[in-house]
This record gives structure tokens, C-alpha cells and sequence, in this order.
């Protein structure tokens, strides 16, 4: 499958609550086969220092049982290696060659799971944990999606507070996937509220997928209320705002156009800082991008990236212009560290935005060009318990405008 930036993450596997056990680890890429008739599970790539290595396992092999259960599908043996759990010891039943063969392996941990645990080295705040309060205010007809997940530190208050937006084309993704992000934030002091949003159909993507969604301005007009939420609850914390790809796009639009927080009472002045990362801000010029790609960058067709556009944002340019935070730059005065990946789209994207912020004299925002990771990689480095140059500059941003 093509990657096309911006549509990144397509779903999270991760449950909103912690499992009763950690989902076990097995360390390759599936994809269904058959061979001889025998439905199965081809290993497309073994990954290197993971428990199918570990086992025996080689590219190519077919697996057709895990334990006592027959696996004709990925998916089956997908839910398998769940189901057993991290630590489980297996006979695994593979074709190779022709040949049928069993082999003893053990599931491991997932990298996830082990990014979710707290970071326990010294100078890193104890958190505290609540899933899934409902951020709905008002008159406003609570929807499932209308969920946070709030990571707080246990350090002095009032603490900072970033509401974060995560990734996924306005059309997938959800809070669950954020955990050890949140983690990695609230170690060091910074409250994190990872929350989800009303998403669009996937239709443009996925043909035979529901057509039952919501378009613009659903999206943002959650992250206000969501972000007044949190100052009804925290009124003294200086509130942040951040996410990464569509997330990226929806904070920036949150800080540069007034009208969704005015809708709760509040000004952009409520926002001490907008961290976006890997996002879009000119659709029009997103458009053509996605439509004919970007030097050697493979594009969606014209057909596909206007089904994209017109499923989230409308039938129309002008409406692609109405969701656009470039729109609303004049008198921007929201500080804003606004973060670029290293494809040749996400840097346009980007030098576009600053483009215009340089050229109406705004200095209040300033721009990050990363060589270091692709846009899929931004969320996987900055989760990481290893320093990290983006997260720990954007926590340096939060700690610089919270005195």
C-alpha cells in the first residue's frame, strides 16, 4: 500500500481500558495464504530479536495452527497471540517447503505495552490516571466519541496541561493509541489529556465502508469543548494545545480561528501555546499534494483526493479555504512551535504556513524542520523512554510560556 503523508495510523489496536494481561507479542508481518489447499498465515517478514525469531521462524513460513487452534486467517491468528497473552508458551504448526513442523515459541511483551508503563528513573513524576470521563458541556448532545483520557503528574499546582489531538485523516484513530505519549509527558510534569473526537467516513478511503460520518466543523468544535472542559475543570493551569497530522491541523484552526471557543464562552487567549506536528494548514494547496504527490512522493489521483477532501470538508474550494488555519492568520497572536517531518510534503506544507506567517509579520510562531523521522515515525520517537528531540523541545515551549 502506498504511503501518502497525512493518512497515517489508520486504527489503533489498543483498547480504551488497560487489558487484564499484557496481549502477547509474536514479531511479524501476516498476510493470509493458501498452500495445498490449507488456508493459513504466510510470515511476510519475521522481525529480527522478536519471540518468532526466537522460534525459528523464517520468512515465508505458513502458519496453520497456534496451540490447539487452527489459524486460516491473519486475523485469526491475530487474535490468537492476544488472547494467550505476553509469556504464553506455544507449539506453533507451520508448512515449510511442503513440509508440516511444529515449533515451542513464547510470546513476548509488545513494544507498546512496555512504552505504556511508567518510566521509573529518578527525577520523573509519579501519574495519575482517569479514562474516559466524558468532556460533554452544555446543551450539546453527548456523542461515545466525546471521551478523554487524563494523565496528570504528581507535581505542584497548577501544572501545565496540553490537550492533545491525535492523528488519523479525520477518519480514524482514538485517544486509546496515545497512552505512552501522555505517559512521556506526564513523567516530566506536564498534565496530558488525550482525547477523541467525532470522526468522518472512511468511505473515501475504504469504498464498501459506512457512509455515516461527520464533516467539518465537528472535528473542531469537539476540541473546543474538550478544551473548555479542561479549563472548567483546571481553572488556574496554563492549557496547551497539540497533536500530530489531522491533529495538527485541528489545533492550530482551534488557535487562529476565534469562533469555536467563542461558542463556549472563551477566547484564543485561553491558549498559551499550539505545538502542531506533521499537519496541514493551506487545504487547497494540501489538495493538489495529495492529488499529484510531491517530488517522487506518489499522490492519491485527483479522484481520490477530492472524494478525501469533499467527505471531511465539503463539496466545494471554498469550503476547503473555511477549514484552513492559514485563513485565519492576520493578528494571530498565539505563540505556536510548529513542527515538520522530513518528506517533501510535509515540509511543503509547512514552508507554505510560514511562508504566510512571514509574510504578515506574525513573530509569535516559529517552525522545526526534522530530518530525523518520516511522518508515520513522529509519535513512535517522541513515546519513546530515550530523549527525544521534539517532545522534549515541545515540552521546553510548555515550560517557557507556563511562568
Amino acid at each position: 500500500m502506498r504511503r501518502i503523508a497525512f493518512l497515517l495510523l489508520a486504527a489503533t489496536l489498543c483498547p480504551a481500558d488497560p487489558p487484564a494481561k499484557r496481549p502477547g507479542y509474536f514479531g511479524a508481518q501476516l498476510e493470509d495464504a493458501t498452500v495445498g489447499g490449507t488456508a493459513g498465515v504466510r510470515l511476510a517478514r519475521v522481525m529480527p530479536d522478536t519471540p518468532a525469531a526466537a522460534a525459528g521462524l523464517l520468512d515465508g513460513d505458513v502458519v496453520v495452527r497456534f496451540g490447539e487452534k487452527e489459524v486460516p486467517t491473519a486475523a485469526a491468528l491475530g487474535a490468537a497471540i492476544r488472547e494467550a497473552g505476553a509469556g504464553a508458551k506455544v507449539e506453533v504448526g507451520i508448512l515449510r517447503d511442503g513440509e508440516r513442523r511444529s515449533l515451542p515459541l513464547t510470546l513476548g511483551v509488545h513494544p507498546q505495552a512496555l512504552l505504556e508503563e511508567p518510566d521509573r528513573s529518578p527525577g520523573m513524576f509519579a501519574v495519575t490516571v482517569e479514562r474516559d470521563l466524558s468532556y460533554a458541556l452544555g446543551d450539546a448532545a453527548p456523542h461515545e466519541r466525546h471521551k478523554l483520557n487524563l494523565f496528570l503528574p504528581a507535581a505542584e499546582d497548577p501544572f501545565p496541561i496540553v490537550l492533545w489531538i491525535h492523528a488519523g485523516a479525520w477518519s480514524y484513530g482514538d485517544r486509546a493509541g496515545e497512552t505512552a505519549l501522555a505517559m512521556r509527558f506526564a513523567e516530566r510534569g506536564v498534565g496530558f489529556a488525550a482525547m477523541s473526537y467525532r470522526l468522518s467516513s472512511r468511505v473515501w478511503n475504504e469504498p464498501s465502508a459506512p457512509k455515516e460520518g461527520f464533516r467539518h466543523p465537528a472535528h473542531a468544535e469537539d476540541c473546543a469543548m474538550a478544551f473548555a472542559w479542561l479549563r472548567k475543570r483546571f481553572p488556574g493551569s496554563p492549557l496547551f494545545l497539540s497533536g500530530h497530522s489531522c491533529g495538527a491541523h485541528l489545533a492550530a484552526l482551534l488557535a487562529l480561528d476565534p469562533r469555536y471557543l467563542v461558542a463556549h464562552g472563551l477566547g484564543v487567549g485561553e491558549i498559551r501555546g499550539v505545538i502542531p506536528i506533521g499537519g496541514g494548514y493551506d487545504l487547497v494547496k494540501y489538495h493538489a499534494i495529495l492529488a499529484d504527490g510531491l517530488d517522487g512522493e506518489p499522490g492519491l489521483g485527483k479522484e481520490k483526493a477530492d472524494a478525501h477532501l469533499k467527505w471531511i470538508f465539503g463539496d466545494t474550494e471554498a469550503d476547503w479555504v473555511a477549514a484552513s488555519p492559514t485563513t485565519y492568520l492576520k493578528g494571530s497572536k498565539v505563540p505556536m512551535l510548529v513542527v515538520a517531518e522530513r518528506e517533501p510534503s510535509m515540509v511543503r506544507y509547512t514552508r507554505d504556513f510560514e511562508d504566510a506567517v512571514k509574510a504578515l509579520g506574525i513573530t509569535s510562531i516559529r517552525f522545526r524542520y526534522m530530518e530525523d523521522r518520516t511522518h508515520g515515525q513522529s509519535s513512535p520517537l517522541m513515546s519513546r523512554k530515550a530523549p527525544d528531540p521534539v517532545r522534549d523541545e515541545a515540552i521546553a515551549f510548555i515550560r517557557e510560556l507556563s511562568r
